[in-house]
């Protein structure tokens, strides 16, 4: 999950560009999971693992700051897991 509201640069480039183009509103991390576990999943976070990110011909370097784009991919893109635990009268 890349694009939430507690991402400080994909906010701002959905705060501009959202009615143009018709986007749905953010959604928060900590509500996304809230979800999830008030329906009896377990939740687990991860950082997405990237090693290297494009600096440029991707856009990168006109669109904010190298070390904004590293803190977009080291520490807000998420990797989120949920699952459901198995209740002992479900077959395995």
């Amino acid at each position: 999950m890349g694009v939430h509201s507690g991402s400080p640069m994909t906010a701002a480039w959905h705060q501009t560009n959202a009615e143009a183009l018709q986007l749905p509103p953010l959604y928060d991390v900590d509500d996304v999971v809230a979800v999830f576990e008030a329906v009896g999943f377990e939740a687990a976070a991860s950082r997405l693992a990237v090693r290297f990110i494009p600096v440029a011909g991707h856009g990168h370097h006109e669109r904010g700051r190298l070390l904004d784009w590293l803190d977009y991919y080291y520490d807000q893109k998420l990797m989120l897991r949920f699952w459901r635990p198995r209740r002992a009268s479900e077959p395995h």
